[in-house]
């Protein structure tokens, strides 16, 4: 007779959140609902925007940490129901194709400095279906 294993059963969330952002063709880097929610944007008036490093990996990480005075910092826009932050501009001193590629940043919350920042980790970026056809 086999002896009786005891298991022990692991909670899975099945519906995790994934805030995430996406760069628009305009430039317009733009939340979905989780990211609105997630980094609670109706209560943001400006993120100051920060980068590791000068090349290579590092720049596929962008940092948003929250700052009170516009002064250097992307203000938090909204139409509708929809939150972005008009930094197109910093997509191209980047060196970011948002024209011709997909780009899709997921979405983690860390401290520095004793505040919140927000991590936005670049996905691969895929090319755009209209830029395959030429």
């Amino acid at each position: 007779m086999q002896e009786a294993m005891e298991l022990k059963f692991i909670e899975i969330d099945t519906n995790p959140l994934k805030p995430k952002a996406t760069v628009h063709a305009s430039g317009r880097l733009g939340f979905n609902a989780e990211a609105i929610a997630f980094m609670e944007l109706s209560n943001k008036k400006n993120f100051r925007v920060a980068v590791a490093g000068e090349t290579g990996e590092t720049l596929k990480n962008i940092y948003l940490i929250e700052q009170d005075n516009a002064s250097g910092a992307a203000k938090v826009a909204k139409t509708g129901d929809y939150y972005y932050l008009n930094v197109g501009n910093l997509f191209e001193d980047l060196e970011v194709d948002y024209k011709n590629y997909s780009i899709i940043y997921d979405i983690k919350k860390q401290l520095y400095d004793d505040k919140d920042m927000y991590v936005l980790k670049m996905r691969k970026p895929k090319q755009k279906k209209n830029q395959e056809d030429e």
